[in-house]
């Protein structure tokens, strides 16, 4: 028995090492200011990896308790926070928004929110001369006139589109319906998931010490990207932020259904058009996934039910994104 523990000690530790060379790598070669690295496996957190710094002036380092942003990643959240207002019987996913958003024009064809959140929708993402940034606080329903006002792409479910925009009007579509903001649903959320630090980022006050800054490279370095972009208009589509291991607590609750009923799950995995995307996660054989990229947080979160992993790559600087990474450390547990 001794021997044994010993010798499953002996691979953990050589599985660690040889995933801490994988990040080291990585960090080296993309000029990576900070980044955050989590595998849980089977319930357990498995693998824990933090590298350099969430402000380098500040000599603040990366930890566990770091804060990034998630980017689209927030879709998968959003899209789960939908599933649960579906259960509840609060919204039927293939009924017309406009019966709980009055606000979104008639477009002369139904919309229904399972559109929305597999990007069928014919909503337009970013596009060159419109203004999609922005620096102050906003609504969700101030959001919407961002885009509420522009052509439709194609007819409803004709064909796959990916959409940022789309996903404030999902998000619109849940507060109607539960009478709820989405940062106080994402805020129950994580504390039932026991993942306080998943949340709608919050720029009001003084920046904490927990939410790492923002890097992009300029030639062999990381340099702060200013002025901060304040993503309250997108909190659907890509304004959450969250801990390393807090976001790979909730792949794990989800992939378990512990947020979700089993059926209620699948529906929300499933991805019937074959789009390679379900309901706000993308699909990938069994593995459900989601990347992201925006200011300050390149990010992958990657989830497999069927051999029970959960892996987060979260970092703070562009242009990097880590789902190479993500997956060589998929690969490299799956070895061992």
């Amino acid at each position: 028995m001794v021997y044994a523990l010993l010798a499953v000690a002996l691979i953990s530790h050589q599985s660690s090492a040889e995933l801490e060379l994988l990040v080291d790598d990585y960090v080296k070669e993309r000029h990576v200011m900070g980044l955050s690295a989590v595998v849980i496996r089977k319930g357990v957190v498995a693998h824990e990896i933090y590298r350099g710094f969430s402000d380098q002036t500040g000599g603040i380092k990366v930890g566990r308790n770091t804060r990034m942003r998630l980017a689209s990643i927030s879709k998968s959240v959003t899209a789960t926070i939908a599933m649960r207002a579906v259960e509840q019987g609060l919204i039927d996913l293939d009924g017309d928004v406009r019966t709980y958003v009055p606000e979104w024009p008639e477009k002369g064809a139904k919309i229904t929110l399972r559109q929305i959140l597999t990007h069928r929708s014919g909503i337009r993402h970013y596009v060159t001369g419109k203004t999609d940034v922005g620096f102050q606080e906003r609504t969700t329903m101030e959001s919407l006139g961002l885009f509420k006002d522009d052509p439709l792409l194609f007819s409803p479910n004709e064909k796959y589109s990916y959409s940022t925009h789309a996903f404030t009007l999902a998000a619109a579509v849940i507060e109607k319906a539960t009478r709820k903001r989405l940062p106080e649903l994402v805020s129950q959320l994580s504390k039932e998931i026991g993942g306080p630090s998943l949340r709608c980022e919050d720029l009001k006050g003084n920046w904490p010490e927990w939410r790492s800054k923002h890097y992009s490279v300029k030639g062999n370095a990381a340099v702060p990207s200013v002025p901060t972009e304040n993503i309250s208009w997108k909190y659907g589509g890509g304004g959450m932020e969250s801990s390393a291991v807090d976001l790979a607590q909730f792949g794990y609750a989800v992939s378990k259904a512990k947020v979700l009923k089993p059926a209620t799950r699948d529906v929300l995995w499933a991805d019937p058009e074959k789009d390679g995307y379900a309901l706000g996660w993308a699909v990938d054989g069994a593995i459900r996934q989601h990347s992201g990229s925006q200011q300050g947080a390149p990010s992958f979160l990657l989830v497999d039910p069927v051999k029970d992993i959960v892996i987060v790559v979260l970092t703070n600087t562009v242009p990097n994104p880590p789902g190479t990474l993500a997956k060589q450390i998929y690969s490299q547990v799956i070895r061992n």
